[in-house]
């Protein structure tokens, strides 16, 4: 795997052993911040389930002016660990305009104790597929973002989900677009009212 684009592009990125992480194809996270280009310099930007940390990765080399990482797993937290302190210079720190994060923490326990004096301009979340619809991530990632000030009132929440897994809807938020890459689907949600984004 390697980063995509920004002043990090084309730099390697280790990735967790085993099927527990499934890390996000580059296809997939170019078409993301092709999409999400104009937004993303200076903005803050929290990845859930982060994993290798490759989507957040990317928003730190196009010009993100913050970045969370919010992995549980203790082998996914390492390996995350490891890459940010090899691109990024540290584990945690300040970079000119830019500063980031790692927290190792179960997302809703995250998301229900959420502190931060401001919120999150684009949250990411790629949990564990769930083909079998027994896990429900979608709509509860939903349910918790609008009970939350996670999100900034103009910001984003973008979804990745196996393409077999049943879209979600959600009374709070509108589905901006909606594009599947194989056997992925990203969708972008933003609160209450809907704004043309196209993906590339």
């Amino acid at each position: 795997m390697r980063v995509t684009g920004g002043v990090l592009r084309g730099r390697i990125l280790k990735v967790p052993k085993g099927d527990a992480v499934r890390p996000t194809q580059d296809m997939v996270r170019q078409a993301l911040f092709s999409s999400l280009a104009s937004r993303i310099p200076g903005c803050r930007f929290l990845d859930l389930f982060a994993g290798s940390g490759a989507v957040g990765l990317e928003a730190w080399s196009r010009g993100a002016g913050r970045i969370c990482w919010v992995e549980g797993d203790a082998k996914a937290f390492r390996v995350l660990q490891g890459n940010i302190q090899t691109l990024c210079g540290s584990e945690a720190g300040q970079t000119g305009n830019q500063d980031w994060r790692m927290i190792r923490s179960e997302v809703f326990r995250f998301l229900s104790g959420f502190r931060e004096v401001e919120p999150y301009d684009i949250v990411f979340a790629d949990p564990p597929y769930d083909r079998a619809g027994v896990e429900r991530w979608a709509v509860r990632l939903l349910d918790e973002l609008a009970t939350t000030p996670v999100l900034a009132g103009d910001g984003f929440f973008v979804m990745e989900q196996a393409r077999e897994e049943a879209e979600a809807a959600h009374p709070a938020w509108d589905v901006v677009t909606m594009k599947e890459y194989g056997g992925t689907r990203l969708t972008i949600y933003r609160p209450l009212r809907i704004e043309s984004i196209e993906f590339r």
